[in-house]
């Protein structure tokens, strides 16, 4: 077997949270990562040729989360939106963004949750060699039906 090492990017965040009412919960989150960071190490092979592509390749990017819950006890309303920026240095516009909406039941012991999540990602794609022609403008719409059911032990 192969023994190596993977530094994954490093990340700084911060969030806000609140509770107002005990009915309304807010909720906000910024982060920022630099996928450049990325790197792979091992005693046995040097990775440079890896680690240098990474850095090519990769760039910082800024997440931003938001969301909120309604409690109408015994429901939960929710809703979020996420926006997560581009990794990529020769690919600025290819961000993602997602919409999600929720409902959920509270029956005490057990509850039950529903989430539908629609994530929308547009770019330039290159099938091999982002530096070659042609670039074909990708639209990627995906959608995302979530079910749960919970037990409080």
């Amino acid at each position: 077997y192969f023994s190596y090492e993977i530094t994954t990017p490093w990340k700084l965040i911060g969030s806000f949270s609140t509770i107002l009412q005990n009915k309304f919960m807010i909720n906000a989150e910024i982060e920022q990562t630099d996928y450049s960071f990325t790197r792979m190490y091992s005693d046995y092979y040097s990775f440079s040729e890896e680690n240098n592509q990474i850095n090519d390749t990769y760039t910082e990017a800024t997440n931003i989360r938001v969301g909120g819950e309604v409690n109408l006890n015994p429901f939960k309303l929710r809703a979020g939106y996420a926006l997560y920026g581009s990794p990529y240095k020769d690919n600025p516009e290819y961000e993602t963004e997602n919409y999600s909406a929720g409902v959920g039941i509270d029956f005490g012991g057990t509850f039950f949750d529903m989430s539908y999540t629609l994530s929308k990602t547009s770019g330039d794609y290159a099938m091999y060699n982002p530096n070659t022609e042609p670039h074909a403008s990708v639209n990627s719409e995906k959608h995302y039906l979530l079910f749960t059911l919970g037990f409080r032990y």
